[in-house]
């Protein structure tokens, strides 16, 4: 195996044990945030060796499941879903990407800037879909903010450059573009972000990990 293939897998590797993670510990009930438990993800795995096996797709810094709401998943795949989120929709229907790193693989964290930019809009029908951009806290929770915004996405009064470009600033503090803004939390504690891709085209669903992926750069004025 060539050596940058070596690492690719083993950056799959990790990014399928965490997206698992996060989906057992809101099985097993833990009344902390996801975050406080991640050291000892291999432990926890072990108690949901089923879920090893559902189809994840990994795209840059962002990792979904391609089996979540479906007939494929297993029984205790189906189970985790049912908990997490009732009534999933399955691949074809919608696509849920996570995301609790930045492209430079550091962890995500409230008190930062990040501007998540997107090289063109997410590959979904328009006609029958939408897609939305969102931030949760440690406690898995939206982000309390004075505009009361939660998400951003299609159906958002966002501003975009001439080719179609745009950027979304995940960040406390009120960039100079407002329309674009995603408030995050100041306190300096972990945070996730998840997009939805409702009605992706099929050439997603056919490579799910090729398909234009917003990155999510870390910038240097970030709030402290």
């Amino acid at each position: 195996m060539h050596p940058l293939e070596s690492i690719q897998a083993g950056g799959q590797a990790i990014m399928k044990k965490i997206i698992l993670f996060l989906l057992l510990i809101a099985v097993i009930g833990f009344g902390v945030g996801w975050y406080t438990l991640l050291p000892g993800l291999d432990v926890f795995l072990e108690k949901g060796k089923d879920v090893r096996n559902p189809r994840l797709a990994y795209n840059g810094a962002w990792g979904a499941s391609m089996d979540i709401g479906s007939s494929r998943a297993t029984a205790l795949f189906r189970a985790l879903t049912a908990k997490v989120g009732l009534g999933a929709n399955s691949s074809d229907e919608a696509i849920y990407w996570l995301a609790i790193k930045d492209k430079n693989g550091e962890r995500l964290t409230g008190g930062k800037t990040y501007e998540v930019r997107f090289s063109q809009p997410p590959a979904i029908n328009r006609t029958a879909g939408f897609w939305s951009l969102c931030v949760y806290n440690s406690k898995d929770q939206f982000v309390p903010n004075p505009m009361k915004r939660y998400n951003l996405g299609d159906r958002s009064p966002l501003v975009k450059n001439a080719d179609g470009s745009f950027t979304i600033y995940v960040t406390p503090r009120q960039p100079n573009q407002i329309h674009n803004w995603l408030p995050a939390p100041e306190q300096k504690e972990p945070i996730m972000l998840t997009m939805r891709m409702y009605a992706p085209l099929p050439e997603v669903l056919k490579a799910p990990g090729k398909s234009p992926m917003p990155e999510i750069i870390p910038m240097n004025e970030a709030a402290n």
